[in-house]
């Protein structure tokens, strides 16, 4: 789900080169002649009907809306940020100047004005769009119009995740004066000034996208349509691809490369991502056992990392703090207090504060099939250290209800995921909890105090050493805390037919797109 205001939201050498499957190792080969405008066929596993990408909360939204729309910046898969729309920029640590391109235009052929790219951070950054976007930002006291060619944005402090912030499709470029006019809604409607321009959307069946003629970079785009077709089923994706049907394929399962192995011209990447599965103990609810810290520092003890790698995950994701470990600058997970601990530690530590034998329920969403695995990893651990837990897994209304809607939350422990983004104090933003003005976290996260000041460093401090012993200390804080536990990172498995398309999929993509470099595929006839 991915969640980012839900908290569902490289170094480089933690960043494994592409790893691959199916009919041989080293990057996919491709087996066919180029054609001209040609048209591939993608499977996804889910739909959505997020539209605008300032409210959009879903990275099967994310993927979609990156075809339509651009950002100022962009990055790959070394976590580098690049020029997009602007094609370069200068900064004196709390004011931003960008260039912008000077032949970027709208699909509707109308050319981008500065006007379009300050209206479109006014929206992002007005109360009224409910953006959870915003924040990322930082602390932005204004964004003007230099001239017809350069934005300036200014903040009251440093904010060392401002460039991060901005590569995302949820800082995308708006027509603002077409949204202004009232002639295009978002909501309802795409326009960017993206590769692609939005064709035809048949709700959980399939998209349709024409390559954009007015895209500043459309004499490389060698596509000439893009279909998504929406495919719940992991097994109907991988009969799409024996068939020829499909092109590339999405799989969240850890397992697909082994289940693909045997399809011919089908060659499996594994992307790695900044997104990090977690264990949610409820320290909110009267009714939750987590309440006590000693128990969720016992709980959290008892969790055997390399176990559930290897035995949920397929070998594939890295342990991992509270900043994803797939982040340049992440905090190591290796002596964090509660980490690297044994089923026997937690035990003594049970025993000693008279919690031996606690029973709770696990709750494992129904959306992701990695869940269950995870939780069977660790109701066995827990059994080990004599914790009594049993495995939950609601349909998926009453899990939307029970965790993120009701406060408090109804559960005791929770499986999920949540994003991790493009810089490693992003993701810990969603700890921060105002009981005076609660959100969806507010449910089953108490307030940890330092949290947020430790976090302020690391964000603004224009001293490189100290943002980096605040990231620790963070870490540690949220370690011993307890209440949130980082398991390992997230990957996802892109299934590519080689002698139908020549496409290189990034090894890694701090925002889930595994499309960012479609401008560069063809299609093989």
């Amino acid at each position: 789900m991915n969640v980012p205001s839900r908290m569902t939201l490289v170094a480089v050498s933690a960043i494994t080169a592409i790893t691959l499957s199916g009919c041989g190792a080293g990057a996919p080969s491709p087996t066919g002649s180029p054609v001209s405008g040609g048209s591939l066929t993608i499977a996804e596993a889910a739909d959505t009907s997020e539209l605008d990408p300032q409210t959009s909360l879903y990275d099967s939204s994310w993927r979609l809306q990156d075809l339509v729309y651009d950002s100022l910046v962009t990055t790959n898969s070394a976590s580098e940020i690049l020029p997009s729309i602007a094609e370069s920029w200068t900064d004196d640590g709390t004011s931003y100047t960008f260039t912008l391109r000077d032949d970027v235009a709208f699909s509707n052929g109308r050319p981008l004005a500065a006007s379009d790219v300050v209206g479109s951070f006014q929206r992002l950054l007005s109360p009224d769009t409910g953006s959870y976007w915003a924040a990322q930002l930082g602390p932005v006291t204004d964004v003007v119009e230099v001239d017809a060619q350069t934005v300036r944005f200014d903040l009251a402090t440093p904010w060392a995740p401002f460039l991060a912030s901005l590569a995302s499709v949820s800082a995308a470029i708006l027509p603002m004066e077409e949204i202004e006019a009232g002639t295009f809604d978002p909501t309802t409607e795409m326009l960017g000034t993206g590769p692609f321009q939005f064709e035809e959307h048949v709700q959980d069946q399939q998209w349709t996208f024409t390559a954009n003629p007015e895209y500043w970079g459309a004499d490389e785009v060698a596509l000439g349509e893009v279909i998504v077709r929406i495919v719940p089923d992991d097994s109907a994706r991988i009969a799409a691809l024996r068939d020829g049907s499909t092109d590339i394929a999405y799989f969240a399962n850890p397992d697909s490369s082994t289940l693909l192995a045997g399809v011919p011209d089908v060659e499996t990447v594994v992307q790695e991502s900044s997104d990090v599965y977690w264990l949610a103990l409820n320290s909110v609810s009267p009714e939750s056992p987590f309440v006590d810290q000693d128990l969720r520092r016992a709980t959290a003890t008892a969790v055997d990392r390399a176990a559930l790698i290897d035995t949920a995950l397929a070998g594939s994701g890295l342990p991992t703090a509270i900043a994803s470990a797939g982040l340049p600058g992440s905090c190591s997970p290796d002596a964090l207090p509660t980490y690297g601990g044994t089923s026997q530690e937690a035990a003594e530590l049970l025993a000693d504060a008279g919690l031996a034998g606690t029973g709770f329920d696990i709750m494992s969403p129904p959306y992701l099939s990695t869940f269950d695995p995870i939780a069977q990893v660790l109701q066995q651990g827990f059994a080990d250290a004599g914790l009594d837990a049993t495995i939950e897994t609601p349909e998926m209304g009453a899990y939307i209800d029970r965790v993120y809607v009701q406060n408090p939350s109804d559960f005791d422990a929770l499986i999920d995921y949540y994003a991790g983004y493009l810089y490693p104090t992003m993701a810990i933003q969603n700890l921060v909890v105002d009981p005076a003005n609660p959100n969806e976290l507010s449910g089953f996260l108490s307030v940890t105090p330092g949290l947020e000041e430790l976090l302020n460093v690391a964000n603004t401090s224009s001293d490189p050493e100290e943002r980096s012993q605040a990231l620790e200390d963070l870490c540690v804080l949220v370690a011993e805390t307890a209440n949130v536990v980082p398991l390992a990172t997230k990957s996802t498995t892109i299934a590519v037919r080689t002698d139908q398309v020549d496409a290189e999929i990034p090894a890694f993509d701090g925002y889930d797109i595994y499309l960012r470099n479609i401008t560069e595929y063809t299609e093989l006839g």
